[in-house]
Parts: C-alpha cells; sequence; structure tokens
C-alpha cells in the first residue's frame, strides 16, 4: 500500500533525466500497415482526413477538428503521462481536479471534461460507469506512438458519447525484423533531493506476414514540490497550525507501471489480424488541506492503494474487393480502484466516522463493426454499429479498526447497456473539396442498479435509460497540400454516468434515474497548414 510521509525541506520540481535508448535492425519492407511504428489499427477516424481503402486511421495534419502530439515530440518535451502531453496541443489543457485533494488530474478539451469528451486506448473506449472520475496521470506515454485529440467534431462513427471530443492512445508497432529500446531516467528537484524514477524497454519483431511485440513503462514519484513562496498557515489560540510543511507535498506521491503486448498477422499489404493487451497499476496519496488541522474536507487523509486498469482486444482490417473495406474490434477490459480514509496522518487506524476501505471492481465487453465503400464515384460512404456492456460492482467496509461499529457492505451491482450506429458519407466535390455529413442513434438503458444502507439493506432504484439523435456536417478545401480552410458543425449528446442518476451527494440531492442525456453543438471555422515549409 502507498503511504504518504511527511518529507522537510523545499524546492520547486525539476527533472535530470539520463537515458539509455537502442533500436537494432534492418528496415522492415514498406508495407500498407507501417507509418513510424504507430499501431494504425488502433486509430480513431478523422472525418475529411486522407484515408486508404483499407480503413486505416489518418491522423495526419488534415481533416476537422484533429491534432496530433506525437511520440518525438512525447520525448522532446519529455511528457511521461497523458496530462502532461495534451498540454502541448492548444486549446487542450490538463490540470489538477478538485483542487488537487484527489491527486488526480483531469483533461479539458475547449472547456468539456472527461464526462464529454471520451478517452480510448487504440480505439477502444475506457469507460467507468460509476462516475467515469478517470484519473489521466495514471496512463503512461513511453509506449505511445500518438495521441490523436478531436476537439469539437468527433466523428459519429467512432462511437457514442463525443460530445466535445475524443482522446485517444494510439501505441507503438514493430517496423523492423528486430527492435530493441530501453530508457531509464531519475528526477531531482532543485536542490538535488531524488524524487523518483522512470523507465522504459520494448522489444519487437516484424516479420513478413506477422509482427509481436512486448513493452513495459513505469513511473514512481515520491513527492512534487510547493512553490518556494509557501508558508505554513500559522497556529492561532488552540489551532495548531497547517500539517503541510512546505517543501514537498505531503500526501503527493504515486507509483504507475504499464505493460504491453500485441501479435498480428498481416497476410498482405492491406489485411491486418491483431490481439492487444495492456495493463496498468497506479497507487497514489492525497494532499492534505493546507488550512486544516486536522483537514476538515471530506477526503482527508485518503489513500488510493490501487487504481488499476486491464485492456483485451482484437483488431482487424479487411479489403474487399479495390474499393470497399471492413474493420471489427472485440474488447473486454478491466477497471479496479480501492479507496481507503484514516483516521490521521499515521495512516493506521480507520475507527472514527466517515473511515472506510471502499472498492470498485468493474468490467466492460463489447465491440464494433465499420464498413466503408468508394464504389460509388466521387462518393465514400462508411457505416458502424457500436455495442458495449458495462458492469459496475463496489463495497464499502465502515471504520474497520473499530472493533464495536465496523459494519461491512454486501455488494452492490449497477449495470448498464449501451449501443450505438452510424452513418457518414463523404462527397468529393473535386479532388481538393470534401464535403461531409454524419448520422447517429444513441441509446442505452440500466440494467441494475443495487443501493445499500442501513434502514433498507441491500435495495435496487428504478432503472433508467435514454436516446439520443446525433447529427454533424463538414466543408473541407485543401487550397495545398500542406493547407487547408473547413467549416464544421456537430450536434452530438452523452449519457449521464451512474453518479448522476443515483448519487444522492451526501443527502442534498434525490435520484433521478428518467435523466436525459447532455446536449452541446460545435460551430468551427479553421484553418490548418505549416507556415514555414522545411
Amino acid at each position: 500500500m502507498i503511504r504518504s510521509v511527511n518529507f522537510p525541506g523545499r524546492g520547486a520540481l525539476l527533472s535530470s533525466v539520463a537515458i539509455v535508448a537502442m533500436t537494432v535492425g534492418a528496415d522492415a519492407q514498406d508495407r500498407g500497415q507501417d507509418r513510424d511504428g504507430v499501431y494504425q489499427l488502433g486509430e480513431i477516424y478523422v472525418s475529411g482526413a486522407a484515408r486508404g481503402g483499407s480503413g486505416s486511421g489518418g491522423a495526419g495534419g488534415g481533416g476537422v477538428g484533429g491534432s496530433t502530439v506525437t511520440r518525438e515530440q512525447m520525448w522532446t518535451f519529455e511528457k511521461q503521462t497523458l496530462d502532461q502531453a495534451v498540454n502541448l496541443v492548444p486549446g487542450v489543457n490538463g490540470t489538477l481536479s478538485s483542487a488537487g485533494q484527489r491527486n488526480e488530474t483531469d483533461i479539458f478539451v475547449r472547456g468539456f471534461g472527461r464526462w464529454q469528451v471520451p478517452l480510448m486506448i487504440d480505439g477502444v473506449r475506457l469507460y467507468l460507469p460509476a462516475d467515469n472520475r478517470l484519473d489521466f496521470s495514471r496512463f503512461l506515454t513511453g509506449d505511445i506512438s500518438e495521441i490523436q485529440i478531436q476537439k469539437g467534431y468527433a466523428s459519429v462513427l467512432d462511437g457514442p458519447g463525443g460530445m466535445g471530443g475524443a482522446i485517444n492512445l494510439v501505441s507503438l508497432k514493430p517496423v523492423k525484423p528486430f527492435e530493441f529500446e530501453i530508457r531509464a531516467g531519475t528526477m531531482f528537484d532543485n536542490r538535488g533531493a531524488f524524487q523518483g524514477w522512470n523507465s522504459y524497454a520494448r522489444i519487437g519483431s516484424r516479420q513478413e506476414n506477422f509482427y509481436v511485440q512486448g513493452s513495459v513503462n513505469q513511473l514512481d514519484q515520491n513527492f512534487w514540490s510547493l512553490s518556494r513562496g509557501y508558508s505554513p498557515y500559522p497556529a492561532q489560540g488552540p489551532y495548531p497550525g497547517s500539517l503541510e510543511d512546505g517543501g514537498r507535498r505531503n500526501g503527493s506521491d504515486t507509483q504507475d507501471w504499464r505493460v504491453n503486448l500485441k501479435a498480428g498477422y498481416t497476410p498482405n499489404a492491406t489485411d491486418e489480424y491483431s490481439i492487444n493487451y495492456t495493463k496498468q497499476s497506479g497507487a497514489k496519496g492525497a494532499p492534505l488541506n493546507v488550512y486544516n488541522n486536522p483537514p476538515s474536507s471530506q477526503n482527508s487523509f485518503w489513500l488510493w492503494p490501487a487504481w488499476n486498469v486491464e485492456n483485451l482486444a482484437f483488431l482487424s482490417n479487411t479489403q474487399i474487393g479495390d474499393a470497399s473495406y471492413l474493420r471489427t474490434k472485440l474488447f473486454y477490459n478491466k477497471f479496479y480502484n480501492a479507496l481507503s480514509a484514516y483516521d490521521d496522518i499515521t495512516y493506521r487506524s480507520q475507527s472514527n466516522p466517515g473511515r472506510f476501505n471502499s472498492q470498485y471492481n468493474d468490467n466492460a465487453r463489447g465491440g464494433s463493426i465499420e464498413a466503408g465503400t468508394e464504389l460509388i464515384p466521387m462518393n465514400t460512404l462508411k457505416a458502424a454499429f457500436h455495442y458495449r456492456q458495462d458492469f459496475h460492482t463496489e463495497q464499502n467496509d465502515n471504520r474497520p479498526t473499530s472493533p464495536v461499529f465496523n459494519t461491512t457492505e454486501p455488494w452492490q451491482h449497477q449495470n448498464q447497456t449501451t449501443w450505438s450506429a452510424a452513418l457518414e458519407d463523404t462527397f468529393h466535390v473535386t479532388p481538393d473539396v470534401d464535403l461531409v455529413g454524419g448520422v447517429s442513434y444513441d441509446k442505452y438503458r440500466i440494467d441494475k442498479a443495487e443501493e445499500y444502507d442501513d434502514i433498507r439493506g441491500l435495495y435496487e432504484y428504478p432503472k433508467g435509460g435514454a436516446d439520443a439523435l446525433n447529427w454533424q456536417t463538414a466543408a473541407i478545401w485543401r487550397y495545398s497540400e500542406a493547407k487547408q480552410v473547413y467549416f464544421s458543425v456537430s450536434d452530438r449528446a452523452r449519457f449521464p454516468t451512474i453518479f448522476e442518476l443515483y448519487s444522492q451527494r451526501f443527502g442534498n440531492a434525490i435520484p433521478n434515474p428518467n435523466l436525459g442525456p447532455e446536449r452541446a453543438t460545435n460551430y468551427e471555422l479553421g484553418w490548418k497548414g505549416q507556415i514555414f515549409l522545411t
């Protein structure tokens, strides 16, 4: 279990990184599936961008609303986590949420947060049905080839929920007969105090008709530093003063590791069939309120001993004739989260009211199918269908160290089913001008909604559900090889989380199982291009 420690001293965060990197092997054969080590099966679709008949994604620089953070950029600017990397993109901001009390970050895409902007790993959405409170600091970037970010306009082909955009982490894929890469680094503050370390290793092989790869990434940080200008809140009368003495922030420690394994079969230059497995594990502390002693906020003396994600997916792309393709995804993912609340800064006793051990144990399964054709002259027609089931279970062990008041709740289950059908058509007015129109119909239902309290015991809320119609359109003019102008409108909805449907907010709200979808309309007039060509 990760624990908070009171460290003396001060210092702003600086990094000194020692790096060893090596790649071995001759270039592999140039094939349609290989592009700078990008796992193209895992890319999401960018409307209006160049895309081959095979249906391989195109992050590129074209299309509507899309930006890409490349592996080279993440390496150059030393962005080791997702929340750091997205800050390289205009209009996107990764920042501490809840004033830093939970030691977690949210990402805002033009003001839309994690409830309105889906997060995907290799095109498979990571969704936490209870509250979708994703902590973007837990996602390491060592094995990531690119981060696709859609701002405002996210294609309906990529699934439901993209009300404010979408974020997709695309993993690496080998392109040489033998590849081996290793990196390691350490972090220090400006007084030379050791803060932590990071490491990354990858080995892979690209052969005539198959590829295999494995990678591991780890980041262990003991603390982050407060400003040099911080002074502890002083003692006044009976108040003993702040528990936070400055310098190294109490409760800011984190530990994360991530493993990625993949294998693929490529029988020809266009078709690809791949199995992709990712497992990541995290643990973290929670910084204390700097004014209160003892802290009065509800999350005082909290620790997360586990914040784990696991994903297994099968992805395929099949060319049908010269003008059509079929892409499929099947996935199963798991999420385990443990949260412990303690009595005081020793982090040993859990006997007071409001102290607990809480567990979330979730899993999801589903898939999607996408087909496209250019059989009609000057026209590209695409259709997609997405289906997923989410299963959430939770349990609280209340006041676990109290010999008198300890109670353990039964496991409570909440399940939901979501599906979406989408259609998008691109009319190629000229080789340089496209008109795009898309529409989708999304629907979800709550299949189970259990809750527990001391009076009623285990009971079930009324089940809810809703549907939504989405539409979008865009016009793109590529007036030179590196420049384009476009105008787009996207009207998208997202469904509420279980938290929004049923949480009583500590007695300040009542459940609303019939809560409808949230909706936003995004208008954008934009220009993309390079001012200076190199």
